[in-house]
């Protein structure tokens, strides 16, 4: 079964049936006789009054049987749990609050995790935030606990703690000062931007080459006689974790980069022709979808450096700024090539991916509401290419999808 995830709307917003803040369930081994496409199952969460409200969803994952939905609209930033309810239907309820709004998390895109296969012990969660372009990291105890709470100030992770201690060792000179002084992060941040906006001007940024994660900002208003309030317009994408490697898409950079999970550093880069969006790893290969299609690349193996940080963040090297260059044999030492996935035929304005527990690849059209289904094929020179399994048809089509479809997640479901 396939899990699907929505535009959605904001919070509060009258209700539109086009607008849909939930999951919809299809199941492609059951053909509707009606309307000849999967079974359809709408509005997979349930939600009771005085739960969270459900706002703009965006990247879901099951963990241990529980199912875990960022929920992206104003008012309403924040990633929940579910617990799956047995029946004849898919159905996920009692939702809590796993990890709450806060200046960090705001407007959640992606969400990946690491902790052990079993249903206890400690595990570690990255989200990325499309309003304040950074990544969080968090712990949580078990999977049935609520994350710990981000700190109250400061970054996570020792590389943008060492960044900091380095940034406000002496204060710079004005002209040469992009960012206020003394420098300073939004709590739990993982992965900085390099841009700052309001209503946080006072954010210190960091430059690319050091790790930071781009943005487009604008205008958010178009009345004349008001001043421009700036917003991000553009900004990171998904986040996965995979093989000791974290990636990050992003979107105005149109690059995937690289850092070490356990402490921030970061590692390298992939240039994409376009923007990233949406991050999937399988089978060792990285997938990544862009505007006009979806690239890959064989996924690189961890760098063999120095454990820790490397000692130019010794605070009488730090000239920071302006940058100097980063250290040797750190923000170069992965490399990955991403090149097209043929794909017959492509999706247009490609948006959620997944794959099933046979090898299938399900990708969805946000364009034009629909989903695909393709099976890998066999080619001479070794590249990777997937061909529909309904001759060109799409799986779903655009009259069994209400909404824009976003994040696709397989799900093993079996009805009882």
């Amino acid at each position: 079964m396939l899990l699907m995830t929505f535009h959605g709307q904001p919070a509060g917003d009258p209700p539109n049936s086009s607008n849909i803040n939930n999951i919809y369930g299809y199941d492609e081994t059951v053909i509707d006789a009606a309307t000849g496409q999967p079974t359809r199952y709408p509005n997979v969460l349930s939600v009771s009054n005085g739960a969270p409200p459900l706002s703009e969803l965006r990247g879901i994952t099951l963990v241990n049987g529980l199912l875990y939905v960022a929920s992206g609209g104003k008012g309403a930033s924040n990633v929940l749990s579910f617990s799956p309810v047995a029946g004849a239907s898919p159905s996920f309820a009692n939702p809590y609050v796993f990890i709450p709004s806060s200046a960090t998390i705001d407007h959640p895109f992606g969400i990946t995790w690491m902790g052990p296969a079993t249903s206890g012990g400690p595990q570690t969660w990255w989200v990325s935030n499309q309003d304040s372009n950074v990544v969080v990291v968090v712990t949580s105890p078990s999977p049935y606990t609520q994350a710990d709470p981000l700190p109250q100030s400061g970054p996570s992770g020792t590389y943008l703690q060492a960044l900091l201690a380095a940034l406000n060792h002496q204060k710079p000179a004005k002209h040469q000062e992009p960012t206020p002084w003394p420098a300073k992060f939004l709590p739990g941040t993982f992965i900085a931007s390099n841009s700052n906006q309001e209503p946080l001007p006072e954010i210190s940024v960091v430059d690319t080459q050091w790790g930071g994660l781009s943005a487009k900002i604008g205008s958010g208003s178009t009345d004349s006689s008001k001043k421009p309030k700036e917003k991000v317009q553009n900004s990171v994408r998904g986040v996965f974790l995979d093989g000791g490697i974290l990636y990050v898409a992003d979107e105005v950079g149109n690059a995937v980069r690289m850092y070490d999970p356990a402490t921030g550093i970061p590692w390298g880069s992939a240039t994409a022709n376009k923007g990233p969006v949406h991050l999937l790893v399988n089978d060792g290969y990285l997938f990544v979808t862009i505007d006009d299609g979806v690239l890959y690349g064989a996924c690189p193996s961890p760098p063999s450096l120095p454990p820790g940080l490397p000692g130019h963040f010794a605070h009488k090297h730090a000239t920071i700024p302006p940058y100097p260059d980063p250290p040797a044999g750190y923000g170069s030492s992965v490399s990955l090539e991403l090149a097209s996935l043929s794909l017959s035929p492509p999706p247009q304005n490609p948006s959620g991916m997944t794959f099933d527990d046979g090898g299938n690849l399900y990708i969805a059209s946000r364009k034009k509401k629909e989903v695909y289904q393709y099976t890998r094929t066999q080619t001479n020179d070794g590249s990777l290419a997937y061909t529909t399994t309904a001759n060109g048809n799409p799986l779903i089509s655009d009259k069994n999808i209400p909404d824009f479809p976003e994040f696709l997640l397989w799900y093993p479901w079996t009805s009882s």
